[in-house]
């Protein structure tokens, strides 16, 4: 399962300005995403479900002015995206000219709270917990209505999109004013003015009073008052080991609380999330691959198509005895069993925000199916019955030339559902706290 690099996103999403495009060219791109999503995109597996973006089409094909920056132009391909509801299918390649101007970032960090932009971090400490009424005369509702919709969740959730504006608004928030080095923030509390900064803000949490007993590069293993706190933040194909090393440990120290901490974990090595899995779950899990009956490849580029059929040739020749034939298309069927040595045994709480997706949510998903998880935080962005994955083929927007990432097959996660949506944890919290601060909060519940 593909892991989504949310720094990359920064890095390719540009200050677009200078040229403008026309809104004849927009439609057309908008079209044939369109058709290609009707047509070929696993979103659409099941024919009595059918997901199109012709409301974004509609507003589009509203505005007045032919003329459009290439800054605008990717914001429409974006809402185009977030109205597909899957957090797979994404910008991969942007090839509209851009600005090369030295870029000046805002040096605070805001959240999209109730429709209004709360402070949660700044160079001058004092303005955090303040909501932002204007920035350099622009009202916040116009910043918030440009990115509220600028990223894909699974089942067309603000989940990813308002934890991405969180993570990039230093940025996101500079781009939309015009990439400025002046800022003048007007808050209830009054105005005050900041310098722009060359380097992205980023909010920087104190440290916590912690102490690893197990760690490897990405992941760790540490006792805070009574609980043990797993912080799995990506899943590599080298962490079968480690996990071994982890459930040896709890099974010797015998602590009876486990939080399992997914936060910004965008996915990434499958088998590696059916490991972990297999030392939390009670009861035997699994999940299938559908490869719908769509016409996916008549929409691919070259390169999409290429990799299209590799994947057939890995799926349809390698997991033959796996697979059977359905109403939906060829269906591939996965089962797994607990281990029977080191199943961690006691309460399980799992931490979860607006990152947590794709492999992290198979992993949380079956938690919530086979196990008594408490689920804490805030909704993950990928589905609690699945995502569109296996294959990951590109296809080419014909008149800006925007290539997309377009899942080609579908994974179920429990067949028994109809939530396309992320889990809602059962405790909302502010998951940017540190977590001596959460664990109080659990307490507390």
């Amino acid at each position: 399962m593909t892991r989504i690099f949310f720094i990359f996103f920064i890095l390719i999403h540009q200050s677009l300005f200078g040229q403008k495009l026309s809104k004849k060219s927009l439609v057309n791109d908008l079209t044939y995403l369109n058709e290609a999503v009707i047509n070929g995109h696993p979103q659409n597996y099941n024919p009595d479900k059918q997901v199109n973006i012709q409301a974004v089409i509609d507003k589009v094909n509203k505005i007045k002015t032919d003329s459009i920056s290439t800054w605008e132009y990717t914001l429409w391909i974006e809402k185009g995206l977030y109205h597909i509801g899957c957090i797979h299918t994404s910008i991969q390649k942007n090839p509209l000219p851009f600005n090369q101007q030295k870029l000046y970032f805002i040096p605070l960090t805001a959240s999209i709270q109730n429709d209004k932009l709360l402070i949660t971090s700044c160079t001058d400490s004092s303005k955090v917990g303040q909501i932002i009424e204007k920035i350099n005369g622009s009202n916040v509702s116009e910043i918030i209505d440009a990115y509220k919709e600028y990223k894909a969740s699974d089942g067309i959730t603000n989940a990813f999109s308002r934890e991405y504006f969180h993570f990039a608004s230093s940025k996101l928030i500079s781009v939309f004013l015009g990439n400025t080095n002046q800022y003048k923030v007007q808050t209830a509390n009054g105005i005050f003015d900041l310098k722009g900064t060359t380097l992205i803000y980023q909010r920087k949490l104190e440290n916590e009073k912690i102490s690893n007993i197990i760690a490897n590069e990405k992941n760790s293993l540490y006792l805070l008052d009574n609980f043990a706190v797993l912080k799995v933040s990506s899943f590599e194909k080298s962490d079968k080991h480690f996990f071994k090393t982890v459930f040896s440990k709890l099974n010797e120290i015998k602590y009876e609380n486990l939080i399992l901490d997914l936060r910004q974990n965008t996915g990434g090595n499958r088998k590696s999330a059916i490991e972990l899995t297999k030392y939390l779950a009670d009861a035997p899990f699994s999940y299938s691959i559908l490869q719908p009956k769509l016409a996916t490849k008549k929409y691919l580029n070259a390169k999409g198509k290429r990799y299209l059929f590799l994947s057939k040739l890995k799926y349809n020749l390698g997991n033959i005895f796996k697979s059977r034939k359905t109403e939906l298309g060829r269906e591939f069927e996965y089962q797994y069993k607990p281990k029977s040595e080191n199943n961690f045994n006691g309460k399980i709480f799992v931490l979860t925000d607006g990152f947590t997706a794709s492999s992290s949510t198979l992993v949380t998903s079956w938690l919530k199916q086979f196990t008594n998880a408490t689920f804490i935080g805030n909704r993950a962005s990928g589905g609690y019955n699945g995502n569109n994955g296996g294959s990951f083929p590109w296809i080419t927007l014909p008149a800006s030339k925007i290539e997309i990432k377009f899942p080609a097959y579908r994974l179920i996660f429990d067949k028994k559902s109809n939530q396309n949506s992320g889990i809602i944890p059962d405790i909302l919290i502010d998951t940017n706290s540190n977590m001596e601060e959460i664990i109080k909060q659990i307490n507390k519940k």
